[in-house]
């Protein structure tokens, strides 16, 4: 995890997530435009982790929100499933209920279809590009 200073909790957090669910992993690093604090998904968001990238992420919002918003970026992602996009969309409302702009980011196609299906895809801000990180 690329942050400055101080996030040692955050990325022992991510690191945990990644060793509960082998192939899905998470990272996170900050953007400069717009000021962000990025996290990558890769791998699937499915029943099996939905409820921990949940958690993990919902810690980092005093993070995002000290940098300026939340993007989640899913280029990564293979498959998500309702339970993954009940995750995100649970962020949303925390996001929101925080005052933290939150956006999602190369959202796949096959993801895309599952936002679209549940109707959620009007939920969501999507951001074009970010600057910075890994």
């Amino acid at each position: 995890m690329t942050l400055s200073g101080g996030d040692e909790l955050l990325s022992a957090r991510l690191s945990g997530f990644e060793i509960a669910h082998p192939g899905t992993s998470l990272s996170a690093f900050e953007s400069v435009d717009p000021p962000a604090l990025v996290i990558r998904v890769s791998g699937v968001l499915d029943t099996t982790n939905s409820p921990d990238f949940q958690s993990v992420v919902t810690e980092c919002l005093g993070v995002a929100k000290h940098r300026g918003c939340l993007i989640i970026d899913l280029e990564q992602v293979s498959y998500a499933s309702s339970a993954g996009i009940g995750a995100l969309t649970a962020l949303l409302v925390e996001t929101r209920r925080h005052d933290i702009p939150y956006y999602l980011y190369r959202i796949p196609r096959n993801v895309g279809a599952v936002l679209d299906v549940l109707g959620f895809s009007s939920f969501f801000d999507q951001l074009d590009r970010y600057e910075g990180g890994k």
